[in-house]
């Protein structure tokens, strides 16, 4: 089968944080399949941006081939950021056939999370004869209403809201990473048979080969007594980060050292933050790092903080990768969302507070500092026991390949009969 997937911020494992595609796609080419992946060359989500000279790069990466299309750089959410994903929609339209040397894909998935990609991904559906499946992330353009403050008569809200739309009737199946959203999906149209849940994937991190620099200054600050509180990913106003500086600043007659490891929208403000409240020596905030950095720190830390903004938006669910890694890492953690998909408390390897509440926090770290080790130990492999249950990179891989058979069969059927 030939497999196209058009995800703006698409990286390589040890890139960034969206390796999902990559993940996925690598499983699929170790079955004998091809796969192309569409991406912008820069995007705020990388820790590594590749260099591209020309209007495209093309790399094959344990035989999956990556286009990066050329991007201009960005901050923030502003015209630049409008300019860059103009960069990619136009690429993508315009270049597809140069890029790709006119790769005809049985399926096509859709995977950036502004939609807007439909009407490229559409076009080349037409003309090679392929399907579209969409992947979904989140809730466009309901997170940028209720995370931006627009309202619905917003033109880019309603620019954005027929762009759902136009996915949802045009597409064959939505492999959602939200596993309550299919209310809000069967409201815009989508048959409800269409619907599968495929959630994040997660590997259990082997003993690390190396220690980043990062973590003498961990094991320095346990070897002083200090009870370590980490945070990872991006530092936006949804992630609500400040409610862990607000916390840790409740805290000071414990030994206790938070450390955010990340950038975003709100990095300034939260270190303006630390400086107005005087705890420069209690909380550290750190340059991201590889997400291989990152697997091999996490163990360092007691505890890990998961937020996010006390919003509507959330009640259909949640898929960040960082919680996966958490869990992942056999580490207690502390999830400050109020989601009712919650694998913390379904398994209980964490303490759930609510959302935007840093008295609660405080409380739930000061709940964990009391406990032995052991059940801080016992809590963490309950959440690494539900990775290996529900998580399973190579069993998720395939359960998705099996989707995209399902939508796309008789064409797969014949190349594999030509064959």
């Amino acid at each position: 089968m030939k497999i196209l997937y058009l995800e703006h911020y698409a990286s390589p494992d040890d890139w960034g944080m969206e390796h999902r595609p990559f993940r996925f796609a690598r499983r699929w080419v170790s079955m004998g399949h091809q796969v192309m992946i569409l991406a912008a060359s820069y995007t705020h989500l990388r820790v590594k941006n590749p260099v591209v000279s020309g209007p495209f790069l093309r790399r094959e990466i344990d035989g999956v081939t990556f286009i990066f299309v050329k991007t201009p750089a960005y901050e923030g959410n502003g015209a630049a950021r409008c300019r860059n994903i103009g960069a990619y929609l136009w690429g993508v339209w315009n270049r597809y056939d140069q890029m790709t040397g006119s790769f005809s894909p049985d399926v096509i998935i859709l995977g950036s999370t502004y939609l807007l990609d439909v009407y490229p991904a559409l076009s080349i559906a037409r003309r090679y004869g392929a399907r579209l499946l969409y992947e979904l992330h989140d809730l466009w353009p309901m997170s940028v209403e209720q995370l931006g403050g627009y309202g619905k008569a917003h033109p880019m809200i309603r620019l954005l809201q027929k762009a759902e739309d136009r996915t949802l009737q045009s597409c064959e199946a939505v492999a959602s990473m939200l596993p309550g959203a299919l209310p809000h999906l069967m409201a815009h149209g989508l048959p409800k048979e269409r619907f599968f849940y495929i959630p994040n994937t997660a590997e259990i991190p082997r003993e690390a080969p190396f220690a980043p620099p990062m973590a003498d200054k961990l094991k320095q600050w346990k070897r002083e007594g200090n009870f370590l509180v980490g945070y990872t990913g991006a530092l936006g106003l949804a992630n609500a980060a400040w409610v862990l500086v607000e916390a840790a600043g409740r805290l000071k007659e414990r030994s206790v050292r938070v450390v955010l490891i990340g950038r975003g929208s709100e990095k300034a403000a939260l270190q303006r933050l630390v400086q107005r409240k005087g705890l420069e020596e209690k909380v550290a905030i750190w340059h991201p790092v590889s997400h291989e950095n990152i697997t091999a720190l996490l163990p360092h830390f007691d505890a890990l903080f998961i937020g996010l903004q006390k919003k509507p938006l959330f009640r259909y669910g949640i898929s960040p990768n960082k919680l996966m890694d958490y869990m992942a890492a056999a580490r207690p953690v502390i999830f400050s969302v109020d989601c009712p998909q919650n694998p913390v408390a379904a398994c209980g390897c964490g303490l759930v507070v609510p959302s935007e509440d840093p008295q609660k926090t405080a409380g739930a770290i000061e709940r964990l500092c009391h406990m032995s080790e052991e059940e801080r130990q016992r809590m963490g492999e309950r959440g690494r026991q539900y990775i290996r249950q529900h998580h399973n990179e190579e069993r998720l891989a395939g359960q998705y390949l099996q989707l995209l058979t399902r939508i796309a069969p008789h064409r797969y059927e014949r190349e594999k009969d030509g064959e």
